[in-house]
């Protein structure tokens, strides 16, 4: 069996601490399925067994991986022959999600926490509010 790296250890303590879940998918060999609070990602497996960049966030459904997709203001959960309207809290749930993960592989630190000590999302397109009318 070969010994991990150094470099790949330090990104799977990272993903365990944020959360995250590498699910064992056997027939997968060119990606990692990331998983954490009923959200999935698909992560490039290098040739060396290191990580590469994630793909847009989803869940597992009745049709397989429904990618969280956003439109106008709005977001859904896609897959062929099915399309599931997010809500705002499962919006703000795949951003944090994009966030970390994109963190957790990256290595870096999140160098501008915003005053409040909350989190500010990465991926602010993710969820948008309703236009108001004039």
């Amino acid at each position: 069996m070969q010994e991990l790296s150094k470099e790949i250890r330090e990104t799977l303590g990272r993903l365990a601490t944020t959360g995250f879940e590498l699910l064992p998918m056997l027939d997968v060999g060119t990606h990692y399925i990331v998983g954490r609070d009923g959200l999935i990602a698909l992560v490039q497996r290098h040739e060396d067994g290191g990580f590469g960049t994630s793909g847009n966030p989803g869940r597992l459904s009745e049709r397989g991986l429904a990618t969280f997709v956003r439109r106008a203001e709005t977001g859904a959960f896609v897959a062929k022959g099915l399309d599931l309207p997010a809500s705002p809290e499962e919006c703000e749930t795949v951003a944090k999600f994009a966030s970390d993960l994109r963190l957790a592989l990256s290595g870096e630190a999140d160098e501008d926490p915003p005053p409040s000590g909350g989190r500010q999302s990465e991926n602010p397109g993710y969820c948008l509010q309703p236009r108001r009318a004039q």
